[in-house]
């Protein structure tokens, strides 16, 4: 089974508090993106796509070998960016 986790937006509404996406904040130490990563892989989900823009190269940095990276170059912080990224990514998805 395939899992698309959606990380591509710039967490603008925590932005006073931080420059960080909300992907990379820390819970108990750890990522919240390796927390959901986690969590498929209990679920037995091996096949995990990680939809990248803000920051690109630090959540990709966190993410684990078997992770599969995906830059969507025109990510926004709207969730019709994040709706844009999963369909134009899709294809390839299915593909992999």
């Amino acid at each position: 089974m395939r899992a698309i986790i959606l990380a591509a937006g710039t967490g603008s509404r925590l932005r006073a508090h931080t420059e960080l996406p909300k992907c990379l904040l820390k819970l108990a130490d750890r990522h919240l993106i390796q927390h959901q990563i986690d969590a498929l892989s209990m679920l037995g989900i091996d096949d995990i796509h990680v939809i990248l823009g803000y920051r690109s190269d630090d959540v990709a940095r966190v993410l684990p070998p078997h992770v599969q990276p995906h830059l969507y170059p025109g990510f926004g912080d709207t969730k019709d960016g994040l709706i844009n990224a999963t369909g134009k990514r899709s294809n390839r998805i299915r593909r992999a």
